[in-house]
């Protein structure tokens, strides 16, 4: 799908663009494209992830991926508020349930990545600053149960 803008640029992020993705999620949809004389958005949806607070409770299976904590949105992820800031979280924390554990920067707006269940943040997964795409694991914890 291709949409060209020739004004309103702002408008068509802010109001537009969400429309654009409920309506190719709905029409199951791979890709958009939202483009004027300057600039071109492409985004390339995926299907999504699997609930985590899902999580399967069995000790018969050691093969199991650990818990995670992913990503919501497609963006650059973020460990710290800004440059030279402590990270909001580190390795060993623990953390409560919601109590966030980095951000994802969408396009300037933040997006706190908070944590799926009570536990303790065993390893980050995604560096500081790196891209992350919709439900990918940010970071590797353990239940507090």
């Amino acid at each position: 799908m291709r949409i060209a803008l020739t004004d309103e640029w702002d408008r068509a992020l802010s109001e537009v663009l969400p429309d654009l993705v409920e309506t190719a999620r709905n029409e199951r949809l791979e890709e958009i494209e939202v483009a004027d004389e300057h600039r071109t958005i492409r985004l390339r949806l995926a299907e999504p992830a699997a609930d985590v607070s899902a999580v399967v409770e069995s000790t018969d299976v050691e093969t199991a991926e650990p818990p995670v904590a992913r990503a919501a949105h497609v963006g650059i992820f973020h460990r710290r508020t800004e440059d030279g800031a402590d990270p909001i979280a580190e390795p060993g924390d623990a953390l409560e349930e919601g109590a966030p554990l980095g951000f994802v920067d969408v396009l300037g707006v933040s997006h706190e990545v908070p944590a799926p269940f009570d536990g303790t943040i065993e390893a980050f997964l995604v560096p500081d600053g790196q891209p992350v795409e919709y439900g990918q694991p940010i970071a590797r914890l353990t239940s507090a149960e």
